[in-house]
């Protein structure tokens, strides 16, 4: 087992996940969009932007910072996008001639499996956010938070502890 000095450029075939990931990530994006569109007449002009521990609005807007939302969750993605086809620039610590290949499919899988939980907590949480002016919620979830973290942290240690398993 040679150590890679220089990493390679390598073309890599996307797999199943990734390009189930990315499908639902969109659709979700574009759900929230046609959402928003059919429903705006419906959402009153002022809303709660901001909510307390317990889930109460401390703070008011226009409801045009809904669309920010979409905004964020495009960006994201986007970003993810971008990071992913850059997989020989990531950090790794075993990378070696035998295990180049696997080391930057699983750091493409780990930031596409990123990419689709967190442009999925964001679409959640719109859609909740949108829900309470509505008055269809008398106070957002603070579990939902604690879920989204606890997972995308799941995920890291996963992918983690595979990287030092393909060495």
């Amino acid at each position: 087992m040679k150590t890679v000095m220089v990493r390679p450029k390598l073309k890599l075939k996307k797999s199943s996940l990734e390009t189930v990931l990315n499908i639902v990530s969109v659709i979700s994006i574009m759900a929230l969009a046609v959402y928003i569109v059919l429903i705006w007449n419906e959402i009153p002009h002022t809303i709660p932007i901001h909510f307390n521990a317990n889930g109460d609005p401390d703070n008011h807007e226009s409801k045009n910072v809904i669309w920010v939302f979409i905004a964020l969750n495009i960006v994201i993605w986007s970003g993810f996008s971008l990071l992913e086809r850059f997989p020989h620039k990531y950090h790794y610590s075993f990378l070696t001639e035998d295990n180049t290949e696997k080391q930057y499919k699983n750091a493409r899988c780990m930031l596409n499996c990123l990419k689709a939980e967190i442009v999925l907590f964001f679409s959640y949480e719109s859609w909740e956010f949108i829900q309470f002016p509505l008055g269809k919620l008398e106070r957002l979830s603070s579990g939902s938070v604690l879920l989204a973290v606890l997972i995308v942290f799941l995920t890291l240690i996963f992918f983690i502890v595979r990287s030092f398993k393909l060495k």
